[in-house]
């Protein structure tokens, strides 16, 4: 099943593996889910395939399969997104004047014109160019994730593969996935293979 809800409290996060223990608010309901997810924050909103269970000692809990991040699209959520402590340099203050300045086309701005960064008041070339980066590699590890989701390759293996390949993940599968197996922990022939025919590399 599929359930969507609003990041209420990270209550525990592996950075290593992604294992991650969150508290959710679906539809005025409290969910705790638990499983593999990207770097989160509050107020993020999530959509999340998996089921529920219950664990003896916490209770009910959902757990998660596969995580996906809806982008925030209004500027109180997004002025949430940058506060959040995913981006080198920007705190409340900092987000606050973003969003007042270029409100709900915010993310629009900062991934399309980031130069216009400067603008903002407080925000100088260098450290707009630093927001501008964080913002960009914050893009390519979803990007990333989203593009390995289509091999049915998991949040914890998609995460590791991004950690060792960068920007470069799409070009390295698209090319030749078995270098993953050398490179990238967890990843065998039969993983490798599945990949190379799945992109169109011929079996010979």
């Amino acid at each position: 099943m599929i359930i969507v809800g609003e990041v209420e409290k990270v209550i525990f996060r592996n950075s290593d593996n992604g294992y991650t223990v969150v508290d959710l608010k679906c539809s005025g309901d409290y969910v705790t889910a638990v499983g593999i997810f990207p770097e989160l924050y509050d107020g993020a909103r999530v959509e999340i395939y998996g089921e529920y269970k219950f664990n003896s000692r916490h209770g009910l809990q959902f757990l998660a399969e596969n995580v996906k991040i809806i982008a925030p699209d209004n500027a109180t959520a997004i002025e949430k997104f940058l506060k959040s402590g995913l981006f080198k340099g920007v705190g409340e203050v900092t987000a606050k004047s973003i969003v007042d300045t270029f409100g709900d086309k915010t993310l629009e701005v900062m991934k399309l014109h980031p130069e216009k960064l400067s603008l903002v008041k407080g925000i100088g070339k260098k450290r707009a160019e630093e927001i501008a980066t964080a913002m960009r590699e914050h893009g390519e590890m979803q990007d990333v994730i989203v593009f390995l989701e289509r091999f049915d390759i998991s949040l914890n293996l998609a995460l590791k593969i991004y950690r060792v390949y960068g920007n470069r993940t799409e070009e390295v599968v698209k090319n030749n996935p078995y270098q993953l197996i050398s490179d990238v922990e967890r990843v065998g022939f039969q993983t490798a293979d599945k990949i190379a025919a799945d992109v169109g590399i011929e079996k010979d």
